[in-house]
């Protein structure tokens, strides 16, 4: 019997149906318990394999069976986002509102850590408690999604009609109160708006906005929805048309949010350039304050669109305005942010006032100067240039070709029954209008499958253009396997050594001795690092749950490159389901300021800088460059 039961084991472990046949031929037991107390139920839904589970249970396996730590299989599925096991489990009658003993918590509480909207979505269709409270701290589901600012799992929750958003922690905070502890301000806000919802009018008017639903948006509000609710939100989404029908309801355009923020602020945030100029167009006041006094236009220099500030300025906004705290006026935030582009254009303005000091007595060009020294880079001249250019040398790579390189943008969003990677979209267009803007040649591919990706990236090397460019740029975008593997729309693992081999010197002689530049966003692991996306709404991962297979065959070993990764080993990668990944929104906004005057390794560590402030995961950098390599560097005449 020994036997048979170690080869359902082994059938477990490697998805074999035909060991399975034999096992349970010879007499395996179905509900054999290991040490840990894990049944082979279990085992079939860490492998998120239905038709494993389907067997077993025509075999009588016990489809609640709890392990030594109190997990149901159901649970298991849940906690490691496992869509397909999930469902088979549900709909053959695993119970939803069974508690773990040593914390109360039900398989919807677990789904919360999973992130999977589609297993959710699977256990609120199932009948799940929405409300459940688990024992300790008294946590409701959506409790805990607030916790984890996942935002897309909360609005699932919510869209339920049973969800309760008063209920209160041991505490006594609702979910709103207790995302805004965790600095999770924007969901806190969103939850603070459903709780305002007093109808279900209310409610369908909030998810159509939240899903950009125009036709949904009127139905709703002619079904009595309160407009005020939702013009914060359709200011972040920079939906013009939801803008016009909300302001149709004749509802207050200068409305403050919890965080003291109007629609024009949060537009102008979120670099929203025709939402701030339709939001002015009715009446907003681009001059009122936040809670530290900032305006519209402070808060524009934190998206770095210069069309926004060009829009605010055009209509009167106050140039000169100081906030309570650091005294910086929107010419500081551009210095210290080093958003070069913008503070020449505020400088230039007739009503800039460059000699205004913060609270340390700096003027912004003192405080630009300070920005500098710390980010180790050259002093400026009078006209706001570097005094000494980099220029090619034994130490320097060459880069001043017109255009400076070629980039290629590998988005791969749909994986057929996987999660869709939403919000992905955005991030081909920041980086395509990133490198077209320092002068780069970008081709952009969309969910290509395994083979297309192969002939695109040779086409791509082969090219007779890659001859007359100093450097190639290589981004991939995707769901992540491991460390060094993710995956294709076809759910095929492509490694970065078979990304690599395109571009060895005996592959792509048109790059040898040129430096090359890999972006790699994807998650590497499965482990949320500790303190990360905190601060962010709407958070994904990109994590595939698929194994990995075989590394590739050994190879040339590639000369002259920089890859980064979004991520550290074993460390999930993050998205908001709205704007696109923190690593690629991080990879605009300071390749935008600094990639004229610091070399990648440096941009690396600006980058790494970046990502720790707004709460994103720590990169990894894998540095075989032998010279400096900058991106843009400037052409002799």
């Amino acid at each position: 019997m020994g036997s048979a039961n170690e080869l359902l084991l082994w059938s477990l472990i490697e998805k074999s149906e035909e060991d399975l046949g034999k096992a349970l031929e010879k007499g395996a037991n179905v509900n054999l318990l290991s040490p840990t107390g894990s049944s082979p139920l279990h085992v079939a839904a860490l492998r998120d394999s239905a038709w494993l589970i389907d067997i077993l249970l025509k075999y009588e396996a016990r489809v609640d069976q709890k392990d030594n730590s109190g997990f149901t299989p159901l649970m298991v599925a849940a906690l490691n986002g496992k869509t397909d096991a999930a469902r088979v489990l549900l709909s053959n009658g695993a119970d939803p509102n069974i508690k773990r003993p040593s914390n109360g918590q039900t398989a919807l509480h677990l789904a919360m850590d999973s992130r999977s909207r589609m297993v959710v979505r699977a256990l609120v269709d199932a009948d799940a408690d929405i409300n459940a409270q688990a024992n300790d701290r008294k946590f409701t589901p959506l409790h805990l999604a607030a916790v984890l600012n996942a935002g897309e799992l909360a609005h699932v929750l919510l869209e339920d009609p049973q969800c309760d958003v008063t209920i209160l922690d041991s505490n006594g905070r609702t979910a709103a109160m207790v995302a805004t502890d965790n600095g999770n301000h924007r969901l806190g806000e969103d939850l603070r708006v459903y709780a305002m919802t007093k109808s279900k009018a209310d409610k369908e008017l909030l998810s159509a906005v939240m899903e950009l639903d125009e036709e949904a948006a009127r139905k709703a509000l002619a079904g009595g929805a309160n407009a005020n609710l939702c013009l914060h939100a359709a200011a972040m989404k920079g939906s013009v048309s939801l803008i016009k029908i909300l302001l149709d309801h004749r509802i207050d355009v200068n409305q403050i949010d919890s965080l003291g923020f109007t629609p024009l602020m949060v537009a102008a945030l979120n670099g929203n350039t025709d939402a701030v100029t339709e939001l002015m167009a009715n009446g907003a006041n681009l001059n009122l304050r936040g809670r530290d006094g900032e305006t519209a236009l402070h808060l524009a220099m934190k998206s770095a669109n210069l069309r926004v500030v060009n829009e605010l300025l055009k209509k009167g906004a106050d140039i000169n305005a100081q906030t309570k705290s650091d005294k910086f006026t929107p010419l500081h935030f551009a210095a210290y942010f080093n958003i070069q582009h913008i503070r020449r254009v505020l400088e230039m303005h007739t009503k800039c006032n460059t000699e205004i000091v913060d609270w340390k007595s700096r003027t912004a060009a003192k405080l630009a100067e300070e920005r500098r020294r710390q980010l180790g880079m050259l002093p400026e001249s009078a006209d706001g240039n570097m005094t000494k250019p980099v220029e090619v040398s034994e130490n320097v790579y060459k880069v001043t070709s017109s255009p400076r390189g070629r980039v290629i943008v590998l988005n791969y969003e749909n994986f057929g029954e996987k999660d869709y990677r939403s919000g992905a979209i955005w991030d081909t267009k920041k980086l395509g209008n990133l490198f077209t803007k320092m002068d780069y040649q970008v081709e952009t591919h969309h969910n290509l499958k395994y083979q297309k990706t192969k002939e695109i990236l040779n086409f791509f090397r082969s090219s007779d253009k890659m001859a007359q460019v100093d450097c190639a740029v290589v981004c991939v975008l995707s769901h992540g396997v491991s460390q060094d593997t993710f995956i294709t729309s076809d759910n095929i693992d492509m490694t970065v050594d078979e990304i690599y081999s395109y571009f060895t010197d005996d592959q792509c002689p048109y790059l040898k001795g040129k430096p090359k530049l890999f972006l790699f966003n994807y998650c590497r692991g499965c482990y949320i690092e500790p303190g990360c996306a905190l601060n962010k709404s709407q958070v994904n991962d990109d994590l595939a749950t698929q194994g990995t297979k075989e590394n590739s065959p050994s190879r040339e070993t590639l000369k002259d490159y920089i890859s980064i990764y979004a991520t550290m080993e074993g460390i999930k990668a993050l998205r908001n389901m709205w704007k696109g990944t923190y690593f690629a929104e991080a990879v605009k906004r300071t390749f935008n300021q600094y990639a004229d005057v610091l070399d990648v390794v440096r941009l690396a560590e600006e980058l790494k800088n970046y990502l720790k402030n707004i709460g994103g995961t720590t990169i990894s950098v894998d540095d075989k460059t032998t010279k400096k390599f900058y991106l843009n560097l400037p052409r002799k005449n």
